[in-house]
């Protein structure tokens, strides 16, 4: 049977993953909501849902929330359409397919040597005068840094490996499946530019995360990510590198509460030449990726594994 999206033009296929993506996000938390009620944390939801987060019960709601919000907003929606573009969601998003070793460790040698530059860019935005208008989203970042600061306020190696669960594994896997998977995946397919693809891809992927301060350095990592999965057309490249991404802000603040290091290395103040090096040796991975691995010719366009040239 003929899949039901396959021949349906680019731009409505994506209206329908757009719409898949609402209505999970809605439906998930909800259903997180109804579960928590039937437990002994059903009494915390509310507080959560107002945005407070102070108590570890309240934390618990939280990383419930989170995480049904995450793998249902992100994951089961592109599961859904997945199977319903192509019929086969592990062949669709290249799960199906392993990346080589070496562009395994260049893809995390890269995202290592870019963390002074976004830290640099984030610093830089944040200082950036807001008008009244846009105040209520430093607010909402204001609030979200301290939600994620409680969250990670803990000393115990259990905790730590939830949180490298909820915070790192998830949304390194959902996230992209979602962004790289299917979004960038489906206009790599139609053979659309490579650097139009990655610039709206990481644009809604860096928006979706609603973080003014955050919002060029996210930016710059989704394109990278993107990029990676063009270069190695396996969606295990992205995933890896994505969670070697949040998982080192989880583990630097574990050795931090366990005071393995006295100063909080999230927090550092990276100096102008500092980021300029960082820039330099992202350049430089980059280089040795396009050349060695051969990221010159759109692998997607017209792959009979997926489309059947008929």
């Amino acid at each position: 049977m003929m899949p039901p999206l396959r021949h349906l033009p680019l731009s409505l296929r994506i209206l329908l993953l757009m719409i898949l993506f609402v209505v999970c996000y809605v439906l998930f938390p909800q259903l997180a909501v109804l579960l928590l009620q039937k437990t002994s944390l059903g009494e915390h939801v509310e507080q959560v849902l107002q945005g407070v987060v102070q108590t570890p019960d309240e934390v618990n709601v939280f990383i419930v929330l989170q995480t049904f919000s995450t793998l249902g907003a992100f994951g089961v929606s592109t599961m859904a359409f997945s199977q319903l573009e192509a019929g086969n969601v592990l062949v669709n998003l290249r799960l199906n397919r392993v990346p080589r070793t070496g562009l395994i460790l260049w893809g995390i040698a890269g995202i290592l040597v870019v963390q002074p530059l976004v830290s640099y860019l984030a610093e830089a935005v944040d200082k950036l005068p807001l008008p009244e208008s846009l105040q209520a989203i430093k607010s909402m970042q204001q609030m979200e840094d301290a939600i994620i600061c409680k969250l990670l306020d803990y000393t115990s190696p259990l905790r730590l490996g939830l949180m490298l669960l909820v915070m790192a594994v998830i949304p390194a896997v959902c996230e992209e499946m979602f962004f790289r998977g299917a979004l960038a995946g489906d206009l790599f397919k139609e053979g659309v530019s490579l650097w139009v693809s990655l610039f709206i891809s990481s644009l809604i992927f860096a928006l979706g995360h609603l973080h003014f301060s955050n919002f060029i350095p996210i930016l710059i990592i989704g394109m990278y990510l993107g990029y990676l999965y063009y270069c190695g057309s396996s969606l295990w490249l992205p995933i890896a590198v994505h969670f070697v991404n949040n998982a080192m802000a989880v583990v630097l603040y574990y050795l931090y509460n366990v005071k393995f290091v006295q100063q909080d290395l999230t927090k550092v103040t990276v100096p102008w030449w500092w980021a300029v090096i960082s820039l330099i040796m992202f350049v430089f991975v980059l280089y040795v990726i396009s050349r060695r691995y051969g990221c010159i010719t759109n692998q997607f366009r017209a792959d009979e594994e997926i489309f059947p040239v008929t």
